[in-house]
Parts: C-alpha cells; sequence; structure tokens
C-alpha cells in the first residue's frame, strides 16, 4: 500500500473506533488486566477490535502493537502497526470528554521509520495527522507554536507521583517548572496532549517521569 492508502486506513480505523466507543460507552464494564498492569474497560476491547478489523479487511499484512493485546500479526505481518485504542480510559468512564484513539504505521522500530500517523479526539471528532508532508488538523496544514517565554506558555505536564518509590526525586524538578510556567495543564490523554503540540494548541509537553510508553 501506498502512503496515500495508509493514510485513508488509519483515518477509516479511527472514524471506526470512535464510533465503536460513543454506541457502546454506556455500557462499559471492567473486563480484565492488560499488559502493562492497568485496568482493561469493554470499550476498549471494543475500539481495539475496530481498528483491527479494518486492517484485516485490505489483505495486506500488518504486525499490530496494542496496549490491551501486545502484538497481533494481521495477514501473516509486515509493517508495524503501533496502537492506543483508547487514551485516556477512565476519562471515558467518568464522563470527562478528554480521550484519544492513536495509530501510526511504520517500516521498522525506529521513530524515524514511521510512514504515517492519526489520532483522533473522540468526543470532538477532531483528526490530527502527521506523515511527510506535514501535519494537519482536520486536513489543514499546523504547526507548533512559536512560544519561548514559559510564563506565556501553556503546558502539559505529568504530576502523578502515586506510581514513584521515590516521589521526593521529582517534586523538587516539578516545583521548579511550575514556578515558571504560566499555564500548566494535565488532561489524562497523553497521546492526544502531544499532538496538540504538533499544531500548536499546546506550547510543550512534559513527561517529567520516564513513564509513558510506545503506544503513547
Amino acid at each position: 500500500m501506498n502512503e496515500e492508502s495508509l493514510n485513508k486506513l488509519i483515518e477509516r480505523a479511527l472514524l471506526n473506533a470512535r464510533q465503536t466507543i460513543l454506541k457502546t460507552i454506556n455500557n462499559t464494564r471492567t473486563v480484565g488486566v492488560n499488559r502493562f498492569g492497568d485496568t482493561t474497560f469493554s470499550i476498549d476491547v471494543n475500539a481495539e477490535n475496530a481498528i483491527i478489523n479494518e486492517f484485516k479487511t485490505t489483505g495486506e499484512g500488518f504486525t499490530i502493537i496494542t496496549e490491551e493485546s501486545g502484538i497481533i500479526n494481521v495477514n501473516n505481518g509486515g509493517k508495524i502497526v503501533v496502537v492506543d485504542p483508547l487514551d485516556g480510559s477512565r476519562n471515558a468512564v467518568k464522563g470527562i470528554p478528554t480521550y484519544s484513539i492513536s495509530i501510526a504505521i511504520a517500516n521498522g522500530r525506529k521513530i524515524s521509520d514511521v510512514i504515517t500517523s492519526g489520532i483522533i479526539d473522540v468526543i470532538r471528532g477532531d483528526i490530527i495527522h502527521a506523515d511527510q508532508n506535514g501535519v494537519f488538523f482536520n486536513k489543514e496544514v499546523r504547526k507548533p507554536s512559536n512560544i519561548t517565554d514559559l510564563k506565556s506558555a501553556y503546558v502539559s505536564i505529568i504530576i502523578k507521583l502515586s506510581e514513584l518509590e521515590n516521589p521526593e526525586k521529582y517534586s523538587e524538578k516539578i516545583i521548579r517548572l511550575l514556578e515558571y510556567i504560566g499555564y500548566p495543564r494535565f488532561m489524562g490523554s497523553a497521546a492526544l496532549e502531544s499532538a496538540y503540540v504538533s499544531i500548536g494548541l499546546l506550547d510543550a509537553f512534559i513527561d517529567i517521569i520516564p513513564r509513558l510508553r510506545v503506544v503513547d
């Protein structure tokens, strides 16, 4: 498949997964624990299945790496596809309107091998897409902001310390940062927030604690 076909495939998969989540979210239940130890909800699984099925219909080979099921070879495997079927699951369950679905397709294991990628805001339906030609917000070209003054910056920063054995090691760094950042934020969907940086809605995304995964 060429880049244009892959772009269309990602868009279809994102839209189908979004519709699946919106249709089934009111019947959400806990179904288990994923490979990272996080709670898996039925909407996570439903969205993942919608994405996998879309890739299966192409007849092409893909090796899908997904947060819920790990590695899945579709049509005997091929290009690497990294999927987070629902980033911000707990937001979704609580009714907080910030959660997303993300997909990236690559020829290899490095960031530089990524051919094309996309993320959709499930509530708003906005799609942020990136490929060799640039970054697009609902198909319009966008760029990162040029803000350099932290006092004027909107910065998303992960400040969850409860998972650390020595939170004091990081708490001092966070306090120092917050003294300078004018508008700190964290909305609970790392994939979406980092994508916001690429289109200038946020000026920076900081993970002060090294805990993000490849799907994020």
